[in-house]
């Protein structure tokens, strides 16, 4: 981020930003949106949509040679080992 003080132009790092401001980081801020609805989903009932969809396996499904192997539970499993590890 450019800053202009008079006729002085100086860059400050993101993270002195979000430090001065007290912002967290766009990635703590969607793990704690990630954690939050996944707490929600668990709570639910079985017959809800959304429980029912993060415990599916589709059978037969392959994913593209270049698709990230990456899905919500696998995303959940690495936020909750990152905060034990903390």
């Amino acid at each position: 981020m450019v800053i202009i003080d008079g006729k002085q132009a100086y860059v400050e790092k993101h993270e002195e930003v979000r430090s001065r401001t007290r912002q967290q980081s766009m990635d703590n801020v969607l793990q704690e949106r990630r954690l939050h609805w996944s707490g929600q989903v668990i709570r639910m009932d079985h017959q809800h949509i959304p429980q029912q969809a993060l415990h599916c396996e589709l059978p037969g499904f392959n994913r593209g040679q270049c698709q990230p192997r990456t899905n919500w539970r696998s995303m959940i499993n690495n936020d909750l080992q990152q905060i034990s590890h903390i």
